[in-house]
């Protein structure tokens, strides 16, 4: 079951209902609209309910739409566009999203065609989109591009979409509360009592809306605040982020409950790097497909390759080498034997001094790789 919730626009219901009614609902009153000439906006929130014995709500799409342009007619191709303009034109989401939106108009009409008739047409699906109707959808969406930005003197890397003027309009799950009082989004009303209130009386306001308090604290880095409302509150992504803002990589990786957005997968990815574990890295970033990330991990090879060469372990360094084929690592290794050989050749003749420069040399061969982090 999809149902559909029109919000911040008088001439809609409060309530939601089902998807082909508000299909219906938006056609009637885009022909009011146009009749009047002039336009107007309507929130639209769509539900796609997974679990009948779980009575919670959870927004799979959410944008704001223009009236007065006969979207009543075509809503699933507005709805189209806008993740085609966020995801891009080949993006899988887009592709499924649509499908479960046309099979519930293809289900209720068919259910509906006897007794209840009605003016709005089946959107036809682009060509493209059913070219790959029989592609199998993966359970984890990858992310085309994420990007890193350091803030300096915290320490904390913030993963974010490259568009930082787009907004997602598919949601990640989040429950959200509808307010009595208010048709303002549960979200927006949360977001603007965080600028002038304490988190902890926010919480007390939105006691179902703990991880969303969490997140929007991540987001405008305020993390003295996040770490004071985490004691009272906390929440399986408030710690996950505060671990990640103090650099606590072993908890961070240890940390199973939190949400994993793209962005959190993300920064758990970067732990494990910072860990030396590249290869646990290498599988998460497979589901992220992040060119970032990759550069990240080839850096961690590196950096593993540079101190196996410093403990004379050049059997680890060269296995290395073969996955990451790296030019300085090469020369590293070469330099690192014949350092190597010295020490070997100083110890027979038992020259201590000699000896202990060399050690000193390959002790010291690729400090400045690991000082920099290039």
């Amino acid at each position: 079951m999809i149902k559909i919730k029109f919000e911040g626009n008088t001439r809609f219901p409060k309530k939601e209902v089902a998807f082909y009614d508000g299909l219906d609902l938006l056609s009637r009153v885009e022909d009011q609209v146009i009749a009047e000439e002039h336009t107007e906006t309507v929130q639209i929130k769509i539900y796609i309910q997974r679990d009948k014995s779980i009575n919670r709500k959870h927004p799979d799409f959410s944008s704001e739409l223009p009236l007065g342009q006969e979207y009543g007619y075509e809503l699933i191709g507005f709805i189209e566009s806008k993740l085609r303009e966020y995801y891009g034109d080949d993006d899988e989401r887009v592709y499924v999203f649509i499908e479960l939106l046309l099979d519930e108009v293809k289900e209720a009409r068919s259910n509906r065609s006897e007794t209840k008739p009605t003016k709005v047409a089946r959107p036809s699906v682009p060509p493209t989109l059913v070219s790959r109707k029989q592609q199998k959808w993966p359970l984890i969406v990858g992310v085309s591009v994420l990007v890193i930005v350091l803030i300096t003197g915290g320490g904390f890397l913030a993963f974010q979409h490259f568009s930082t003027a787009a907004t997602d309009p598919l949601t990640s799950g989040t429950e959200t509360i509808e307010s009595t009082t208010s048709q303002e989004p549960v979200e927006e009303q949360v977001a603007k009592a965080l600028k002038t209130e304490e988190p902890v009386k926010v919480a007390e306001q939105f006691p179902e809306q703990l991880p969303l308090i969490a997140n929007l604290l991540t987001q405008d880095q305020r993390f003295d605040d996040l770490e004071k409302f985490n004691e009272q509150y906390p929440t399986p992504e408030g710690t996950f982020d505060l671990a990640f803002h103090k650099e606590d990589w072993k908890q961070v990786i240890t940390l199973n409950d939190p949400q994993l957005t793209p962005e959190r997968q993300a920064m758990l990815v970067y732990a494990y790097v910072q860990l030396g574990q590249m290869e646990e890295a290498e599988i998460l970033n497979k589901t992220l497909k992040s060119d970032k990330l990759a550069e990240e991990i080839q850096r961690g090879w590196k950096a593993a390759a540079v101190r196996a060469i410093q403990k004379a372990d050049f059997k680890e360094a060269e296995r290395i080498q073969k996955k990451i084929n790296d030019s300085d690592v090469k020369e590293l290794i070469d330099v690192g034997k014949t350092c190597q050989e010295m020490i070997e050749l100083y110890s027979k003749k038992k020259d201590n001094e000699n000896k202990k420069i060399w050690q000193d040399r390959l002790a010291g061969l690729g400090k400045e790789f690991l000082e920099s982090g290039e």
